[in-house]
């Protein structure tokens, strides 16, 4: 430990670090067990894996906000919407001026929560909070030193979200206090359960079948059939496993192959744009010049 540093500040920035890798990790198994329920079930309002990943990300983008003093001196924590309504305004087709105008929504914890949800059924949630991320000078106006939008794992972050293109979201936002869904609390149990590993398994399965040597014929017999039948079933998880790693991997692929076509669409719609400003620069020069030519020769001639 540097002496230099007092201790205090030496734990208080160990409690960022740790509350950093914690969320930073959890939201990325939030997302793989989120789009693993939606392979086999519809994703709904009260589905625990969209639970845990919407509290997770909301933690994420107000780890680290900047307090704020109100009218009265006091101090008062910013909430994320501010941030994210003022970073992704610009955004052609964005959904910040529908949210402002839902009746039912009013404060501005509503508003954010509001927000994700209307961001993952257009499927742009990835590209707002890119988008955000870029404008680092804005950033910094509301996190602290320390803050998860402000290091490089909100880039990572922002790469991750895609994987949620690939699931069809709907979610009701009128009629319903946006309140009460989604609270901060993340159950954390679903992410440390202990899974035995293949190798482990079939090794404990050897011991048995060597233990089960001693025992009579038809012990033997049985516990082989078992045996058998486990291996079988462990065979299976193990390919459903491989199965839904490789139809996630898909998606992503998928929906970053898209967004990459979307990009060079954008780019060579620019390009010509490009184009024809500079023809429309071109031409305007080559008038210019032909005027100057006659008024060179009227001048020449009135000499």
């Amino acid at each position: 430990m540097d002496q230099n540093i007092p201790y205090y500040k030496t734990l208080a920035n160990r409690k960022i670090d740790v509350e950093k890798r914690n969320l930073v990790s959890v939201c990325s198994l939030s997302i793989k067990s989120l789009v693993d329920k939606a392979c086999f079930s519809n994703v709904d309002d009260g589905c625990e894996e969209l639970i845990n990943f919407t509290a997770n990300l909301e933690q994420i983008l107000l780890h680290q906000i900047k307090p704020q003093k109100n009218w009265y001196g006091g101090a008062e924590t910013l909430h994320f919407w501010g941030y994210l309504r003022t970073a992704c305004k610009n955004i052609p087709q964005s959904c910040i001026n529908n949210i402002d105008s839902i009746e039912n929504i009013k404060s501005t914890t509503a508003k954010g929560r509001a927000f994700i949800r209307c961001a993952l059924m257009e499927k742009r949630l990835s590209e707002y909070l890119s988008t955000a991320v870029k404008q680092t000078k804005l950033t910094k106006k509301f996190y602290m030193d320390g803050a998860i939008m402000l290091s490089e794992e909100a880039t990572m972050i922002c790469g991750v979200l895609l994987g949620l293109n690939a699931i069809d979201f709907s979610f009701c936002l009128k009629g319903q206090n946006i309140d009460l869904l989604g609270p901060l609390s993340v159950d954390y149990t679903p992410y440390l359960r202990y899974q035995q590993s293949l190798e482990s398994t079939t090794r404990d399965e050897e011991e048995m079948y060597i233990l089960s040597n001693t025992s009579r014929t038809s012990s033997i017999l049985t516990d082989d059939s078992e045996n058998s039948d486990n291996k079988w079933k462990q065979k299976y998880k193990t390919l459903e496993n491989k199965y839904r790693g490789i139809s996630e991997q898909k998606g992503y692929l998928e929906e970053l192959l898209r967004m990459r076509e979307k990009q060079l669409d954008e780019a060579n719609v620019e390009k010509q744009r490009f184009i024809q400003s500079l023809r429309g620069v071109e031409l305007e020069q080559r008038r210019e010049r032909n005027q100057l030519e006659q008024v060179i020769i009227e001048l020449q001639a009135q000499l």
